[in-house]
């Protein structure tokens, strides 16, 4: 293990867990701002193109749980869930 390997073994960021209060109709644009400003996600823009890319932004369900360690495609399937 090299000196950043171990380094980053020692950084064991911690989980944030956020329930998100989806209401309805509310937009992925809404969902990406709201992500970022609570820490989960550090780019809106990102999430925002990926669901819209995929389709995920005409699913949208209400109330989700959501971690900081998600990739978008969990993030998307649990928004859509």
């Amino acid at each position: 293990m090299d000196s950043m390997e171990k380094e980053a073994s020692k950084k064991n960021p911690s989980i944030v867990t956020y329930s998100i209060k989806v209401k309805t109709n509310m937009t992925a644009t809404e969902i990406a701002d709201s992500l970022s400003k609570e820490k989960i996600i550090n780019d809106a823009a990102e999430i925002e193109a990926y669901m819209n890319d995929r389709d995920f932004s005409k699913k949208i369900q209400i109330d989700e749980f959501v971690t900081n360690n998600m990739t978008y495609r969990q993030l998307a399937n649990t928004l859509t869930h």
